[in-house]
This record gives structure tokens, sequence and C-alpha cells, in this order.
């Protein structure tokens, strides 16, 4: 520790610091530079920046970051999912889920130079950090349990940072959803009301587009229909999922992989020859992170399953409901054109229904469904209309005459072990995902 003592020799000032003599003008420079030094390791020590992260995949955030000795912690607008639900309800959330803090990220690591590494909470979801911290930029990549690259996330210091108008985007939302939805008792409904009130007086305080979207879902996520959506702005979209692939695991088992329904019919069908020729007895149709798509290539794969016809669902118009004060059933159907496969005309007065042909040369084995929290859509459609046929619970007919699984786990699993029906889906209530039979998986 440093010590001064000051003493007075012919009129002078001297002092010893370290024990060196120095003037009283070396004096005031060195204390000068002292209480520089204490200035700015404090800040350091305990300063706090606010980073603008870009997200290239999703939505841009502040993060605010703050460095405490050899600790870093960030997070985004304190308390922010509070805006959008009662502290009431965000326990009730907070303990039975995996539901951290009231904050959409926040994250604690330990800061050794200007490297750190510790946990990173993202709603419901942990991940491993791993980053690097500069004055005035931040760089850091997540990791999955499994040591699995999840993503990689660059920000810089904020400067002259101008929020968006989201109370402006919040009524542009509304005014479109109003213009365009078909059933106008949606519109009508005490829920959509709530809805929209909520949205337009909590816009104003999101700090910036990850809140707002996620704002955005929490508020709509039980309002009665899907596909209602927010998305970034980009001009293209890059296409991240494989290609359908086949993997014979034995002469008797094979696995289906594809991981979007965007794909071209062209690109499964060979797939499905392939299957019909070699006659396995089980197939495995890999669905994990497909979330979706378009109707045909689905189609094509119920189609390949069954020999039996049945409707899938109707998509009725804007016409429909203006002349018919109710849902659709299959005495409707003539009124609606046919989506099975081949046929995608939609151009229907009251809209289209998509159902099954009869296929003679339907697979005969075995059907094994894989599927995890991603599975949605189209995709999640596909397995449910699968499962509910086991269960014989089809529109018209009963649409598979064996036993159809739906898995949840690990392809090793699935052949070490004899699987049972498990129907665990990703977009599904609670009450909709309890197990059929108790599954010999763990």
């Amino acid at each position: 520790m440093s010590q001064m003592i000051k003493n007075r020799i012919s009129g002078k000032i001297i002092s010893v610091f370290f024990g060196q003599v120095i003037n009283r003008n070396d004096c005031k420079k060195h204390t000068f530079l002292f209480l520089f030094m204490i200035l700015t390791c404090h800040s350091y020590i305990h300063s706090q920046t606010k980073y603008l992260i870009k997200d290239k995949d999703g939505f841009d955030f502040i993060l605010n970051v703050a460095v405490d000795g050899n600790t870093i912690n960030g997070f985004t607008r304190e308390k922010a999912l509070l805006d959008y639900t009662s502290k009431f309800q965000f326990q009730l959330i907070k303990a039975a889920s995996s539901l951290k803090h009231p904050e959409i990220i926040r994250f604690n690591a330990i800061l050794t130079n200007d490297k750190f590494e510790g946990t990173y909470d993202y709603l419901f979801s942990s991940y491993k950090v791993i980053g690097n911290i500069e004055r005035d930029s931040i760089s850091y990549s997540l990791f999955k349990e499994n040591g699995e690259l999840y993503n990689t996330y660059k920000g810089e210091t904020i400067i002259d940072y101008s929020k968006k108008d989201y109370g402006q985007i919040a009524e542009d939302i509304i005014k479109i959803t109003e213009e365009n939805i078909f059933d106008p008792q949606i519109i009508q409904s005490k829920k959509w009301k709530e809805v929209r009130t909520k949205m337009l007086s909590t816009a104003s305080t999101a700090s910036d587009d990850l809140e707002f979207q996620t704002g955005f879902f929490a508020l709509v996520r039980n309002i009665g229909f899907s596909h209602y959506y927010i998305f970034k702005n980009i001009t293209s979209l890059s296409k991240t999922s494989q290609k359908p692939s086949l993997e014979e695991i034995n002469s008797n088992t094979v696995i289906l992989k594809i991981g979007s329904f965007l794909e071209k019919v062209e690109n499964i069908k060979p797939l499905l020859d392939t299957i019909q020729q070699k006659a396995y007895s089980n197939l495995i149709i890999d669905l994990r992170d497909n979330t979706g798509g378009n109707f045909k290539p689905a189609s094509l794969i119920a189609n390949f399953l069954t020999d039996k016809e049945f409707i899938s669902g109707f998509f009725p118009n804007k016409n429909w409901y203006q002349e018919y004060d109710r849902l659709p059933d299959k005495q409707d159907i003539e009124k609606f054109c046919i989506i099975d496969g081949d046929s995608t005309n939609i151009n229907s007065k009251y809209g289209f229904y998509i159902s099954s042909k009869r296929n003679k040369n339907s697979f005969k084995g075995n059907v094994y469904f894989l599927v995890n929290k991603k599975t949605g859509s189209t995709a999640e459609a596909l397995v449910i209309q699968a499962n509910s046929g086991y269960r014989k619970i089809t529109h018209r007919s009963l649409a598979f005459d064996r036993k159809v699984y739906a898995l949840s786990g690990s392809k090793e699993n699935i052949i070490k072990h004899r699987p049972v029906i498990i129907c665990k889906y990703g977009n599904e209530s609670p009450s909709r995902r309890q197990p059929l039979h108790t599954p010999y998986l763990r």
C-alpha cells in the first residue's frame, strides 16, 4: 500500500513515495496519475455497457453487460416479461417450466482477461456461453448440453440508437389481422379484444425487436388459431434443412429423414420407391426439427402409408364465413376443391380440403414417427393424423390398419427397445401430450 509522508524542509514539500523523494511538481503529477488509475480501474470493475446484438437469423436486441471484477453479467431489459403477464402468472409459469428470470435473456460468466465462460438463459432454454468482450464490441457463442453449437452473436457498443415505433407496428399488425382474418367471430371474440388492447398498451415499452417479438407471441399464444407470426424483414431465406435421405439400419429397418416439407415431391418420391422395392418391415420417419411446409409432399407420405381414404381437414376462406356461420363438415365436401398429393388447385369459391387417396400399393410394414418439440405445422398434422388413425378417430374411416408409433428419442433407442405409442407433440397443450400407454423408452 502506498504511503506518502509529507515533511516541510526549507520551505519546500518533499514526499516519500515508494521510497523515492520527489519535489512538489512531481508530487502533483504522480498524485493525479494515481487518482486516475483508481478511477479508471473502478469504472472498469463496476462498468455497465449496452451492446446492440445482431442476429442474422432472428431479431436484434440490446444486451446490457455489467462487469464486476472477474464476473460478467448480461441481460436484456429488466423485468420485461412482467409487462406481458402478472407477477402471479409469472411465478406459476416459473414453477411449472424451465423459465428462470423475468428477463428474456440473462447470463452469468467468469471473466479472464477479455474472455468469459458461463451459463446463458434464454426464456425456457439454457446454454453454455463462451465469448470475448472489448470496450466497443462483444462476441459469443452458445452451446447445447451435448456440446453442439447453437448460435453465434456479435454486437457493438450503442452510441446512437434510434428505437423503432413499436406502437405503430402494433397498430399495423392489428389492422392487417382484422382485414384478412377469415372468421369474423374471432375478431369479435373477447379473447381477441383483450389481446388487441394489451398489444397496443405494451408496444411502446418494448426496447428492441426481440422483445417486441417475444411479447407478441406471449400475447397471441392462446388466441385460438395458428400460423400467426411476425418475421424479420429479409429479402431471401437460406435453406438450412438437409435433403431427404434414407439410412438403412439393417435389412428390415430403414430411417426416412425429412427435414422440411418445403421439399419438392420429386426429391421424396424416389426414396419411397426404394422403401417399397426393398420391402422393409419397419419404416422410421424422422420428422425432428421439421417445422412444416407445403401440403403436397406431406400428402405424398400419407398416400404412401395407407390404402384408405380420409379427410385431413378443411381450409375455408372468407367467402365461406360470409355465407355460412359455422365450420364446414364432410356434408359440404362438394363445395370445396381437393388437395390429395397430385391436385393442388385451391381456386375454389369456398376454399379447399386435404384428403388421402386409395393406394393399393401402400407400405405394409410397421411405421414409426420420430418427433421433437420443433415438429410443427404440416409435419405435426401428418403425425397426429397417423396416430389418430390408429386410435380410430379419423374423419371418415380408419386410416391405418396396423400400429403407428410416434416416438421422442434417438434412433438407437428405437432399434434396441420395442417402442410403444408416445404422443409427444411440441405445439400441443400439455393435456394432449399424455402417452396412450406407459412407454418402454426412458
